[in-house]
């Protein structure tokens, strides 16, 4: 599982990141 930085300090997990999405 990779992480998704959307913002500098705010990095989420492939499960999260798609969680929020959906």
């Amino acid at each position: 599982i990779g992480t998704v930085q959307l913002e500098p300090g705010q990095s989420w997990t492939a499960e999260q990141h798609i969680n929020i999405i959906s």
